[in-house]
């Protein structure tokens, strides 16, 4: 008597040839749409740097704009109105704080994939421990730093106000405030020495900008331009630095990465 097989004849699970070539399909299926899953997630492993990156751009860049709305309006700036010269500068910090805020959610997929892999990293993409977490940490940290810059700014821009109508007030509460903005850029400079360029030199502007501001204030308007003195300098020093690290990169570099670094 023949022995019966033991799987069905067909099954997905028989050895048999003819068993319906649709089941690899599926299976096939489901792998890729893992595969395809865990790329979405892993894509994500980046975006709170970019979103970080993206709100130092935009914090430098809408100051930039503020200070050559100043010097565009020497001339008649008992005229103008402070607060929307300012505007560069409140559009900017409004769109920083969307920004940070948006860093502390948006690699979350990625973490969560890590979580479910039981893996401090996926692949070749960074590790939660020391890189997504961190800047997740100093974004929140961040934050704080965009509402006391935003509250001196705010607190400046409206003793130049009063002061323009013959009522100064705010500028103690300024002058410290942007001082302690500057303090802990300088800080943060200081102890992080892959960005220390940027942190130094904007801190140590903004302390010599507040300085001069406050001996000036009773000059004349000329005498009281100097205050943009230091973020001129900052910037000429910004750009040598940049320069200097390309320098330093230009024996690794193809010539298409050259190009984009000049570029940048």
């Amino acid at each position: 008597m023949a022995q019966g097989s033991e799987h069905p004849e067909g099954g997905c699970g028989g050895m048999s040839a003819a068993a319906p070539p649709h089941c690899g399909d599926e299976y096939l299926g489901e792998t890729s749409r893992e595969t395809l899953l865990e790329s979405r997630e892993a894509r994500t492993s980046g975006w709170t740097h970019y979103c970080c990156h993206a709100v130092r751009l935009l914090l430098l860049s809408s100051h930039g704009v503020c200070i050559l709305a100043v010097s565009s309006s020497l001339d008649r700036l008992d005229q103008a109105s402070w607060w929307l010269i300012f505007l560069p500068v409140w559009l900017g910090d409004a769109l920083c704080v969307l920004l940070i805020v948006a860093a502390w959610f948006a690699s979350c997929p990625y973490i969560r994939l890590c979580v479910m892999e039981r893996q401090p990293r996926v692949g070749n993409h960074p590790s939660i421990l020391t890189e997504v977490l961190p800047e997740i940490f100093f974004a929140v940290l961040g934050f704080l730093f965009l509402v006391l810059a935003f509250t001196g700014e705010y607190f400046l821009c409206a003793y130049l106000d009063s002061e323009q109508r013959g009522e100064p007030r705010s500028l103690p509460a300024a002058a410290t405030l942007l001082g302690l903005v500057a303090l802990l850029a300088a800080c943060h400079g200081a102890l992080f020495t892959h960005s220390s360029p940027l942190y130094l030199l904007g801190g140590g502007s903004l302390f010599l900008t507040v300085v001069l501001f406050a001996l000036t204030r009773q000059a004349s308007p000329g005498a009281r331009a100097a205050a943009v003195v230091p973020a001129a300098l900052a910037a000429a020093g910004l750009a040598a630095a940049a320069l200097l690290r390309l320098k330093g990169f230009l024996h690794v570099l193809n010539r298409e990465e050259r190009v984009l670094r000049l570029l940048e």
